[in-house]
């Protein structure tokens, strides 16, 4: 659905989370720097006016690209945490990752590189459609070497991640892992005992967010308040923006206010996204094997890494 952008009402007693990070609105300058990390956030909608893409004369993915965008925008805070660290950069660094994004070399970069995206589009409410978008295989096969059921992911290899050979420029030489995670919580709807596992997930300082929505309705999540998740909506055109020119201008990647949701509203097939370089993995295995629902739905944790 096509929505306005209104400002949220924040309740001044609950404190605001946003990817590990936690805010208290009732202070004046510490929710004028909530609203500046928003803000830094990346922000990827709809397009109209590129190149029409292969095969078809389609020159906007306005009604069908949400999904797309919504993974776009978890791995671009995956870029930025691993290009930048997890300070809060000057705007001007922003066009880095932003270039690689519209790079046509790099892989699932835009849609024109996607070599048939209307026909391997993902879909919300199935478990590995964000995974199925960027062109990933879904865990339980590949390199990944991921194992799991619905609820409990398995990851299997040593929890620690030395120095790359060579490396993305400015990365350090770094290794890092984008871990993707797809659950369903719950049949047709969330069910309410895992709001404290995703609240819990969401305020890891290695969550990148997750990609989820409403059913046929993708939205990315990167922090919550109170009963309420907060998000950025890709469902907003705008026109196409040249990123080979010198200083593209860089607005319409970054929104100013975030959306809303009560938790009840969130279709229960959603993916969980996470980054760790060097010794984090190690931290993050750990912090993934705390996060438990109730025992009466089978008291797991949401991922398990056994130990070398």
């Amino acid at each position: 659905g096509w929505t306005l952008r209104p400002r949220p009402h924040f309740s001044p007693r609950d404190p605001l989370h946003l990817l590990g990070r936690v805010y208290t609105p009732g202070n004046g300058e510490d929710l004028a720097q909530f609203r500046r990390d928003f803000h830094s956030r990346l922000w990827l909608t709809y397009r109209s006016g590129f190149p029409a893409l292969p095969g078809t004369p389609r020159t906007t993915d306005c009604g069908w690209g949400c999904t797309l965008r919504s993974a776009q925008m978890l791995l671009g805070q995956g870029l930025i945490l691993h290009l930048l660290g997890r300070g809060k950069g000057p705007p001007k660094h922003r066009e880095r990752p932003l270039k690689h994004r519209g790079d046509p070399s790099a892989r699932g970069g835009n849609p024109k590189t996607r070599g048939g995206p209307l026909k391997t589009g993902g879909d919300p409410k199935t478990r590995g459609g964000p995974l199925k978008t960027r062109g990933i295989p879904e865990p339980g096969g590949g390199p990944q070497n991921l194992k799991g059921t619905p609820e409990t992911w398995l990851v299997r290899g040593e929890p620690e991640l030395g120095t790359a050979g060579s490396g993305m420029p400015g990365s350090g030489q770094r290794r890092a892992v984008v871990l993707l995670v797809p659950v369903r919580l719950g049949g047709e709807s969330l069910n309410p005992v895992y709001v404290e596992c995703v609240k819990e997930l969401l305020q890891l300082r290695s969550c990148l967010g997750i990609v989820g929505g409403k059913p046929r309705h993708s939205l990315y999540f990167l922090g919550f308040q109170g009963d309420s998740l907060l998000y950025l909506d890709p469902h907003y055109c705008q026109p196409c923006v040249d990123m080979a020119r010198e200083n593209f201008p860089l607005q319409s990647f970054h929104c100013r206010f975030p959306r809303k949701m009560p938790f009840g509203k969130m279709d229960p097939s959603c993916t969980f996204g996470f980054y760790a370089s060097g010794t984090e993995l190690e931290e993050l295995c750990r912090d993934l094997a705390q996060v438990r629902p109730p025992r009466r739905v089978g008291g797991g944790p949401f991922a398990l890494v056994p130990t070398p």
